[in-house]
């Protein structure tokens, strides 16, 4: 009989590589799977942002509307939300100890020990600690998963975005424009976003822009693999950015002129295929985009993190109250089982959307083929992602009593 008496302590610590920790990219999509783990976390009653409802969806060349998104009937207030990543940041960091979060720690490598030893790792300024487990939850590219899955490679994808943030009363004075709502245009290979970003907490209201470059990546010449530097995370001068866009329509370059000089910054996209396994050798763990890396897909990269995060600490609470024998590894076996098989799906519906998109184009033109994908993107069909229970899928794994104590 386990003696659930029993008291494990776990400690948790954090090493992060950036000297100071800030929002990269300004905005994400908080949504209703969003808004549930970060209620499950605590941390959700003071993250707010703009309502993304309603979404217009436009012609790049002359701004005609092409389809209107909606919020679906009876949502209840702050379902989707586009918020700040410094409002996320302060809603998290609220819940961690100050001193369990060590800055300017990149990683230099990893060392395993036996079975019954644990691991090794070693920073660029010569420290090392020893771990029992190693969570790697370092993005898509991912330190962590290149020692644990050496074999398992990205690829950059052929989108280049540009992003920068602005004040909202910039924006507001441009007459021809509703700066209240957020719009999409789009052309054959390039794709553009604006977007309230609402920091009422802070008193700091601003807008983001989001805009991408598609090229194909048989044609690239650099950067297929995540070992050839590409330009990544670096600042861009307004002039490139203007000039690359300048096709749009007026009312979306006069939102070009509104950016300061020194906002933009241009990002890479890479991606690459689910692992068989987020779990190496019962010693390491992969969160979100670091084990399954599709570059933003659905919008949701850091919701995907925080529900991998959630689910692991889950179930081994749930293990370590009823006092099961090697509750670690056995939590990470029923994270690997709940979360793997989602995973597998989301790959599956991206390719899907993939192929629906490039056989629309082909038979019917680059229009309807972003009319479709932004109805699917935003759409029922995508509802078993964003009201996803996690909850839900837990306890269906463990009343199937597939773990013996």
């Amino acid at each position: 009989m386990p003696d659930s008496s029993i008291k494990i302590a776990i400690i948790v610590n954090v090493y992060e590589k950036a000297r100071e920790l800030r929002e990269i990219g300004g905005g994400l999509n908080v949504g209703p799977h969003t808004r549930d783990v970060l209620r499950k976390l605590g941390a959700d009653s003071s993250i707010t942002g703009s309502d993304m409802f309603p979404i217009l969806h436009l012609k790049g060349s002359n701004g005609d509307l092409l389809c209107t998104q909606q919020a679906r009937r009876g949502a209840p207030e702050r379902e989707h939300q586009r918020v700040r990543r410094s409002v996320l940041h302060r809603a998290l960091l609220a819940n961690v100890p100050e001193a369990n979060i060590h800055l300017n720690k990149t990683l230099e490598s990893i060392t395993v020990g036996n079975e019954a030893g644990g691991i090794v790792l070693t920073f660029d300024d010569d420290t090392e600690i020893e771990a029992d487990l190693v969570i790697g939850a370092d993005g898509v590219r991912s330190r962590v998963r290149q020692y644990a899955f050496p074999e398992a490679s990205i690829k950059f994808i052929g989108v280049t975005a540009y992003r920068a943030l602005m004040p909202l009363s910039q924006v507001a004075r441009i007459s021809s424009f509703d700066h209240r709502k957020t719009t999409l245009w789009y052309m054959p290979q390039k794709g553009y976003m604006y977007s309230p970003i609402e920091d009422n907490q802070a008193g700091d209201n601003k807008c983001e822009l989001v805009l991408r470059e598609l090229s194909d990546p048989l044609q690239l010449t650099e950067a297929q693999n995540i070992d050839t530097p590409v330009p990544n995370g670096v600042e861009v001068d307004n002039i490139i950015v203007e000039d690359t866009f300048r096709e749009f329509e007026p009312a979306a370059k006069a939102l070009l002129q509104c950016v300061p000089k020194g906002a933009w910054i241009k990002y890479a996209s890479f991606a690459g295929p689910p692992l068989p396994s987020s779990v190496k050798g019962n010693k390491i763990v992969l969160f979100g985009d670091s084990a399954n890396p599709m570059s933003g897909a659905f919008g949701s990269g850091a919701t995907f993190g925080l529900q991998d995060g959630w689910t692991f600490g889950k179930s081994l609470a749930r293990l370590l109250e009823t006092g099961a024998t090697d509750p670690v590894s056995k939590a990470l076996m029923a994270f690997d089982s709940i979360r793997g098989p989602f995973y597998q799906e989301l790959y599956k519906t991206l390719g899907d959307m993939k192929a629906r998109g490039q056989q629309i184009a082909h038979n019917e033109g680059w229009e309807a083929s972003w009319i479709d994908f932004a109805n699917r993107h935003y759409g029922e069909d995508l509802n078993w992602i964003y009201y996803h229970d996690i909850e839900q899928s837990l306890n269906n794994y463990f009343k199937q009593d597939r773990i013996s104590t």
